[in-house]
């Protein structure tokens, strides 16, 4: 089956037709590539009954299927979609063993679960405003409704009824599991693919997306962020859809916005409470300088808390009280050579720490508990401005070890743009950001 080996030569786009569309995921789902080969159904760490196996891996290759026509729909619209799936059945009603139908009769099934799934999302008691992932609510209705082989499965009068039995072995968060797992691996492959297809014009004529897909219709969701995000948000607003992250990274919930912005407050409350406790002790007027210096580092501290935070009256506060107790030293040092000297002393430490650590991304890149995760700290760097990165490289050494580190990272950060522009997606000030890691492209 050759119609889909463009895919090998990595070309920034291709224009095909939607036959050769259809062809990418029947070749991947019939030569078992990923995301269908035979460990990519099973959610690692999870057991799973012998007898159970059939009935799991059946909803998640659906699933993944599913995702693939989700994609395309999220591209291109509903009428290009479904005449994708239509070739794809054509290609499997090729094959022995009723296989088309039997794919068509599944992707109907996963259909039907996933709007009832998200047109009814489950709630955890207590925690309303908690948002329960779509493989759950989906799960419970696949094993109820759907799936004859399910042991749990109700027939249609009892379905009427509602009597639904009680789950008791965890067969649903198994399945569950396993089908948030295999809708990450589809989209780890799928959606590459994906972003570099264009179709034909004279092959698509007259089938027009004519409006974007409703928040439940996406493999995406649109989301509520915060006027001005702390740390944990703005790392969530940094990987949501962005083609710099691995594309499972790009998926962002809006329970997970809610809770970093929850531990966002958490965490701008008590440094309120902090910058607070110190404004009322500190006694400018009275203060002699070695009071002053002791100040002014305990200050520069809660700068660069309040950068880690990201909390902009915090960072107001400091940065104003700092300036503050500079001035007084200033005056206390007119016609004091020692002084003098040792307030040059601070200002140097201004430039060579204080600067470099109040910025934000450095400073919430280098806190213990950074939710930027080493192997996300190219994609994230890239995500910044110019004067961030440029600030960022200031942070260590011109030891051998640094600057190879340096090195190392313009060389994956130069790896990482070439591969997301052959995706013909578009990078803000690339050239510059590249040119800030020591980088100059030639065009």
């Amino acid at each position: 089956m050759l119609w889909w080996k463009f895919w090998e030569k990595r070309n920034p786009l291709f224009l095909v037709d939607p036959m050769i569309a259809a062809g990418i995921a029947v070749d991947h789902f019939l030569s078992h590539k990923r995301p269908f080969s035979d460990s990519d159904w099973r959610s690692p760490g999870i057991h799973i009954p012998s007898e159970h196996e059939p009935l799991i891996r059946a909803c998640v290759i659906g699933y993944q299927l599913f995702i693939y026509l989700r994609l395309i729909e999220e591209k291109f619209g509903p009428e290009i979609s479904r005449i994708i799936r239509e070739y794809q059945l054509i290609a499997l009603s090729r094959l022995p063993d009723q296989m088309a139908n039997q794919t068509s009769e599944l992707l109907g099934i996963i259909a039907r679960a996933y709007e009832v799934a998200t047109n009814n999302p489950m709630q955890i008691p207590d925690h309303p405003n908690a948002q329960v992932p779509v493989e759950r609510p989906m799960a419970l209705y696949l094993l109820f409704f759907e799936m004859k082989d399910s042991p749990y499965y109700c027939s249609p009068n009892r379905q009427k009824v509602g009597d639904t039995p009680e789950i008791h072995d965890g067969l649903d968060r198994v399945l569950a599991d396993c089908l948030a797992y295999g809708k990450t691996v589809a989209l780890e492959v799928f959606d590459p693919m994906v972003q570099m297809l264009e179709l034909k014009p004279e092959s698509v004529a007259g089938l027009l997306r004519k409006a974007p897909l409703s928040t439940t219709d996406s493999v995406y969701m649109e989301l509520l962020w915060s006027a001005a995000p702390g740390c944990y948000e703005r790392h969530l607003q940094r990987k949501y859809r962005n083609p710099l992250f691995a594309p499972a990274l790009r998926i962002v919930t809006q329970d997970e916005v809610d809770a970093a912005r929850a531990r966002d407050a958490l965490e701008a409350e008590a440094l309120s409470k902090q910058v607070n406790q110190f404004l009322q002790s500190v006694k400018r007027a009275s203060a002699t300088y070695s009071e002053m210096e002791r100040d002014r580092k305990r200050v520069a501290e809660l700068m660069q808390r309040a950068a880690e935070v990201g909390d902009l009256w915090a960072e107001g506060a400091a940065s104003k009280l700092y300036w503050g107790i500079i001035s007084d030293m200033e005056a206390a040092v007119i016609n004091n050579e020692k002084g003098a000297k040792l307030l040059q002393e601070a200002n140097e430490y201004y430039v060579r720490h204080v600067l470099l650590f109040t910025n934000r991304f450095v400073a919430q890149f280098s806190r213990e508990d950074s939710p930027i995760k080493p192997e996300e700290l190219v994609p994230a760097l890239l995500t910044e401005d110019v004067e961030s990165i440029k600030k960022f490289l200031s942070v260590g050494g011109n030891d051998d070890e640094s600057q190879m580190a340096r090195r190392n990272l313009a060389s994956e950060a130069l790896d990482l743009v070439m591969e997301v522009e052959t995706r013909g997606a578009i990078i803000p000030d690339v050239d510059k950001k590249l040119e800030a890691l020591g980088i100059r492209r030639k065009h």
